[in-house]
C-alpha cells in the first residue's frame, strides 16, 4: 500500500523561519509560542554583538526581531575553546506577528531501541547553490544522548546538516512531536549526522527561557490544529492500512471486539463504507514475531492518540499506565480483551491464571507486555484452530 504523507511535516514547515542580519543569512528559528522563536544561540551572537538588527523571515514577510534572551553568549571569535557553543545554545527572539501556528513540544525522548526513533529537521541550507539559501529536510537516526560537562548534546547519524540548519526544529516521528533542536553539524559534507539540544530540557533548566513551556502548552490549549494532525495519523496512517474486512479464522474471535474499540475511540469509522462486524486485524500467519510486533505497537500507541480522554502518549507510557490502572485500563475495558483471553484460556484448558498485568509485571518492559499479551491471545487460537488443542508455553517469554 502507498505511504500517505505525514500531516505535522506541513505544520513544520508552516511553523519554521529563517533568521538573517545585516551581513545576510544566518540560520534558522521556529515558533513555539505567538510572536516567539527560538533558534541558536551562535546563529545571532555576531549580529548581537556588533548592535545589528535581526530579522525573521516568514514566508515572504519579513519582521524585526527582538532578543529575549540568550543562554549563554558564545565566547566571541577568536577564542579558543573546546566547544564554541556552550550548552544549551539557545536564543529566544520575538516578533511583532501572531497569525500562525506553533510547534508542538516533544517531553519524551526518544526510543534508542534496535531500531532507533528517525528524526526530521526542517531549515535553510545552500545545499543545491552555494549562497543560495532554500528550505529543505534532512532526515536523521537517534544516536544518544551524550553527557557533557555543562549539559546534555544529543547526537544524530545516518543524515547531512548542512550550512542554515543550525536553529532547525527537529521532528521526533515516534511522537511526531518537536523534540530538539539541530545546533551544529557532525561534518557539513558527508551524512555523518549532526548535534542536537532537546528543546523541552533546554527552557525547564533555564530560567530564561522557562515562561515559553506554559506560552507553548496555553497555545495548544487553544488551538487544536497539532493534536487533529496526530490523530490524523493515528486513523489513517496506522490503523486503516493495518485493518483489512475479510474473514480470517485466525482472528475472528478477537477481531470484533477489537474493531468495536476503534470504532468507539475513533468516533468517525465510515459505516456505509466497512461494517464493524467485518473488521479483522491482519493475521499472524505469515508474519514473523518481530513484523506483528512493530505492529502491535503502532495500534497500541494510535488507540491512545485517538481517546478523546488522555493525552497523545507513547506505546511505553501506554504500557506504564496500564500497570497503575491507568487510560489503558479504559481502552482494554472497552474491549473487554481481559476478560475474553481469560476466558479463553480457560476453554483451552491452559492451567494459567493469565492476564494483561501479569504481562506488565512479568515482561522485559512494559511495551513488551502490551505486544506478549495480544500475541499470545492470537497465537493461542491460531494454534487451537491448526492443531486442535494448544500447546503448552510459557508466560514468561515469547
Amino acid at each position: 500500500m502507498e505511504s500517505q504523507p505525514n500531516p505535522v511535516h506541513d505544520l513544520l514547515r508552516a511553523c519554521t523561519a529563517q533568521v538573517t542580519s545585516e551581513s545576510g543569512i544566518i540560520g534558522t528559528a521556529f515558533f513555539v509560542a505567538p510572536g516567539q522563536l527560538l533558534t541558536c544561540a551562535h546563529v545571532i551572537a555576531p549580529a548581537y554583538r556588533k548592535g545589528e538588527e535581526v530579522t525573521v523571515e516568514v514566508g515572504d514577510t519579513r519582521y524585526v526581531a527582538r532578543v529575549r534572551a540568550i543562554c549563554p553568549l558564545p565566547p566571541a571569535p577568536p577564542a579558543q575553546v573546546e566547544d564554541p557553543y556552550p550548552w544549551p545554545d539557545v536564543a529566544w527572539l520575538e516578533v511583532d506577528h501572531c497569525g500562525h501556528l506553533c510547534v508542538q513540544l516533544d517531553t519524551r525522548e526518544p526510543s534508542l531501541a534496535n531500531p532507533a526513533a528517525e528524526g526530521w529537521a526542517y531549515g535553510f541550507t545552500d545545499r543545491f547553490q552555494k549562497s543560495i539559501y532554500r528550505p529543505a529536510w534532512a532526515q536523521f537516526v537517534f544516536e544518544g544522548p551524550t553527557e557533557g560537562g555543562d549539559g546534555r548534546r544529543w547526537a544524530l547519524k545516518s543524515g547531512q546538516a548542512s550550512p542554515g540548519m543550525s536553529g532547525a526544529p527537529l521532528l521526533n516521528l515516534e511522537s511526531n512531536q518537536v523534540f530538539g533542536m539541530v545546533t551544529r553539524t557532525r561534518d557539513s559534507a558527508s551524512d555523518l549526522g549532526a548535534w542536537a539540544v532537546h528543546v523541552d530540557e533546554a527552557i525547564r533548566v533555564s530560567p530564561n527561557l522557562a515562561e515559553l513551556i506554559e506560552l507553548n502548552l496555553r497555545f495548544h490549549e487553544s488551538d487544536e490544529t497539532w493534536k487533529e494532525a496526530l490523530k490524523r495519523i493515528a486513523y489513517e496512517i496506522v490503523l486503516r492500512p493495518s485493518i483489512i474486512w475479510a474473514n480470517s479464522g485466525d482472528t475472528k474471535f478477537i477481531s470484533p471486539l477489537i474493531g468495536s474499540a476503534i470504532d468507539t475511540l475513533t468516533r468517525q469509522w465510515p459505516a456505509g463504507e466497512i461494517s464493524v462486524s467485518q473488521i479483522r486485524f491482519v493475521s499472524r500467519a505469515g508474519l514473523q514475531v518481530d513484523a506483528i510486533d512493530s505492529h502491535m505497537r503502532g495500534v497500541t500507541a494510535a488507540l491512545v492518540i485517538l481517546d478523546e480522554d488522555s493525552l497523545p502518549a507513547s506505546c511505553v507510557e501506554l504500557a506504564e499506565a496500564a500497570a497503575r490502572g491507568g487510560v489503558p485500563a479504559v481502552i482494554f475495558s472497552r474491549i473487554g480483551l481481559d476478560l475474553h483471553t481469560k476466558r479463553l484460556f480457560e476453554e483451552l484448558e491452559v492451567n494459567y491464571s493469565y492476564s494483561f498485568e501479569y504481562e506488565i509485571y512479568q515482561g522485559d518492559s512494559p511495551v513488551d507486555a502490551v505486544v506478549a499479551y495480544l500475541n499470545k491471545a492470537l497465537l493461542h487460537m491460531d494454534r487451537s484452530r491448526r492443531y486442535g488443542s494448544p500447546q503448552n508455553f510459557s508466560t514468561r517469554g515469547r
